[in-house]
Formats: structure tokens, C-alpha cells, sequence
């Protein structure tokens, strides 16, 4: 048997992009913009040549493929890892010295929903089925993406404040809707009994995972168990994105799914930190990079009325996330915008809604490519500002919360 190891290139390509950023970001202490921003940038640059170049490598897209939906899925597992269960169980109401997250998170979204809903009919002109794409559009405009405001906000230590668990609540609910509401359309328009079954697997399986955890071998075996937990969380996951994709779904909801499952059993950290060392040290800034590829910036040159949609669809990502404003209640005015810019990111449901619209021809290949693009925008502008305005938004907070209460009165997880 031959084996042929030309599939490897994309892998090497990438890895080595991927190290070179942490190289100069670690030799000249930039921190200017977030790794992941630089990641988007060179994937943007590099993608045309790197695609047209590599497109006769056998295999080339099936590997970019299978790297895409690895990264894609730690990250949305991460994201679902990350949740701050512990706020959801205040049950004091919201006051003028306590800010009940759970609640204020929910209310936001709900107003955003709806300015959302009226943002989605400017763009009703780009549909095929009216209805399909204000709904896929409303959406897509409600969303935020945990995976890059959650780690952002943990990251600067933001998630001691009450504004910083306000964003990163907000934003898990809102992926987690955007993902349920994604699967319900998906499962809508192609109606199958078999996803029932499929879904009822799928909760089966975090049972065992629930028991299999729970082993215990004594000292002798504990590096060993150790390996064996971390497998089992691995081939839960793959196994939750299968059956998410089998069930007529977004297969990263699986994903999803299973990180609040391993928050809410509060699993031992270290069996997570071999996941997050592989997602971050690996696969994580491949995506990112992956991402950046799938923006086609000469066909964009060559059509300038793609860049004034995707200008377009970049605006009111922004300018639906005004109901955030309503934080000014508590904290200042560029507080506000910054919950506005923040609110904004999106990334996973546009790339999703992209596909989702284009298969379906609820609307054009150039208006999915001008959402992705609105959604890569997002993911740049938004966490560029929050890094260079972090100092002054860091003193300001620490300013306003003397006094203000939140969750329980206790520590974040």
C-alpha cells in the first residue's frame, strides 16, 4: 500500500503561519491587534494565491475542509465551556446598585431580535424567497460570536466586572439561540423523523460521557485515567458534530451543547486543558486562518458593488446592537458603544447562513459573499478597538462598579 503525503501541505502551510504570528507577536511584544485578527488578515492576503495555487493538489480542499470543522467545533465547544453558570441562579431583581446578568442579558437580546427583524427588510430586495431570507437574515443579525467575546473578555480578567460577565452572557446566549434557531429552520424546510432519533443518541451519549467520567482507579492508574477522560471528551465531541450534520442541523450545536454539558457536571480543569492547548496551540489559529482564505479579495476588487454590500451588512451588525445602549444606565456612553461594537462580532452564523442561503437560493452567491465578508469585518474592527481602548475601558469599569453587585455576590468560575 502507497501512501501519499501531499495532503500535508495545506497542514504545513498553515501551521507554519500560525507559528510565524506567534513568533513576531512574541519577538516584538506587538499587541496591537488580538492573534486571531492577524490570523483573519493573512489568511484575506494570502488566500487567492494560496487557493488558485494549491487547487490542482489532490486532496487540498478536503484537508482545508477537515482542518476548518475541527477548529470551528473546538471553538464552539470552548465557547459552551466558558459559560458563567453561576449567574443564571440570581433571583434578585435589577436595581439601580445590582444588575441581575441573566435577565438583562435575556431582555437585550429580545430588543435586538426585533430592531434585528427590521434591519433584515433593508436587504429584502437580494431575496428569492421573501420570507426564508428576512428570517435567515433576522438571525444572522441577532447573532454574536462567544468564541471570539468570551475568550477576549477572560482573557483581560474583564470577567471580574459586571459588565464584562454581562457581554460574555449575552453573547453565549445569543450563539446559542442563533445555532437552535439555525437547526429549527434547517430541520424545517427538509422534515425527517430520523432527527429525532438522532438527537435522542446524541443525549444518550452525554449520559455515558456523564458515567465514564465519574470512573475512578486509584493513584496507580490516574495518569492513565487521566488520557482515557480526555479521549472520551474527544470522541464525544466528534461524535456530537456527526450527529449534529446527520440530525439536519448546524453540526457546531453538537459542539456547543456538549461544552455547557461540561460546565454544568463541572468536569476537572486539567482533563480541559489538554483540549484548550491543542484548540489554542493548534487548530484554532488555522481556522481563524482558514477563515481569512475564504474571502475572495479579487472578486471583490473586480465587483466594488460586493464591497458596498458588504459595507452595508457591516453597519447594521452594528447598528442593530443599540438596544446594548441601555447599559449606559449604569456605565458611560463609550461604555455603551463598546458593548455595541463588542455585541457585534459574528462570525459562525454568517459563514453558516452563507451556505444555509446559497444551497437553498434564498438569495445569491455574491450576497453570501458579501455576508461573510460583513461577518469577517465584525471580527476585526470590533475586538481591534476593545485591545486598544482596554486601559482606559479597564479604569473606567473599576470606577463605576464600586458598589454595583451581580450574580450572587461572588467570584466568576
Amino acid at each position: 500500500m502507497e501512501f501519499e503525503t501531499s495532503f500535508l501541505l495545506p497542514v504545513v502551510i498553515l501551521l507554519g503561519i500560525s507559528m510565524g504570528i506567534s513568533v513576531l507577536l512574541s519577538i516584538f511584544k506587538l499587541k496591537f491587534l488580538p492573534a486571531f485578527v492577524d490570523e483573519i488578515i493573512i489568511g484575506i492576503i494570502l488566500g487567492g494565491v494560496l487557493t488558485r495555487y494549491f487547487a490542482s493538489v489532490e486532496g487540498f480542499n478536503e484537508v482545508i475542509d477537515v482542518l476548518y470543522i475541527i477548529g470551528f467545533s473546538i471553538i464552539m465547544f470552548l465557547s459552551g465551556y466558558d459559560a458563567n453558570l453561576s449567574i443564571i441562579r440570581d433571583k434578585q431583581k435589577t436595581t439601580q446598585s445590582h444588575i441581575n446578568v441573566g435577565r438583562i442579558s435575556i431582555i437585550l437580546l429580545g430588543a435586538v431580535y426585533l430592531v434585528s427583524l427590521g434591519g433584515a427588510f433593508l436587504f429584502a430586495s437580494h431575496f428569492e424567497h421573501f420570507w426564508l431570507g428576512i428570517i435567515l437574515l433576522t438571525i444572522t443579525f441577532a447573532s454574536t460570536f462567544a468564541g471570539i467575546v468570551a475568550p477576549l473578555i477572560n482573557v483581560e480578567r474583564l470577567n471580574n466586572t459586571c459588565w464584562g460577565n454581562i457581554m460574555v452572557m449575552f453573547s453565549l446566549i445569543s450563539e446559542l439561540l442563533s445555532i437552535l434557531l439555525l437547526t429549527v429552520f434547517m430541520i424545517a424546510i427538509n422534515i425527517s423523523i430520523n432527527y429525532v432519533w438522532t438527537y435522542a443518541i446524541m443525549i444518550g451519549l452525554f449520559i455515558l460521557l456523564y458515567f465514564g467520567l465519574r470512573i475512578q482507579r486509584g493513584r496507580k492508574f490516574e495518569e492513565g485515567m487521566t488520557f482515557l477522560k480526555v479521549q472520551m471528551i474527544v470522541f464525544a465531541l466528534v461524535v456530537s458534530v456527526l450527529l449534529s450534520e446527520i440530525g439536519g442541523g448546524e453540526y457546531v450545536l453538537g459542539a456547543f451543547l456538549l461544552g455547557l454539558f461540561m460546565k454544568f457536571v463541572r468536569i476537572e480543569h486539567k482533563y480541559m486543558d489538554h483540549i484548550e492547548s491543542l484548540g489554542y496551540g493548534v487548530f484554532i489559529p488555522m481556522f481563524f486562518i482558514i477563515v481569512g482564505m475564504q474571502v475572495n479579495i479579487v472578486n471583490f476588487m473586480e465587483n466594488p458593488e460586493l464591497i458596498l454590500w458588504a459595507l452595508g451588512l457591516f453597519a447594521t451588525f452594528v447598528i442593530v446592537k443599540i438596544p446594548l445602549m441601555y447599559l449606559t444606565k449604569w456605565y458611560s456612553f463609550r461604555t455603551g458603544l463598546m458593548s455595541m461594537l463588542m455585541a457585534s462580532c459574528t462570525l459562525v452564523v454568517t459563514i453558516a447562513v452563507s451556505h444555509i442561503g446559497t444551497k437553498a437560493e434564498i438569495f445569491s452567491h455574491e450576497f453570501g459573499e458579501a455576508l461573510v465578508l460583513a461577518g469577517i469585518l465584525t471580527t476585526i474592527v470590533a475586538p481591534s478597538i476593545y485591545e486598544i481602548r482596554y486601559a482606559k475601558l479597564y479604569k473606567s469599569l473599576k470606577k463605576k462598579e464600586m458598589g454595583l453587585t451581580y450574580g450572587k455576590n461572588e467570584e466568576p468560575a
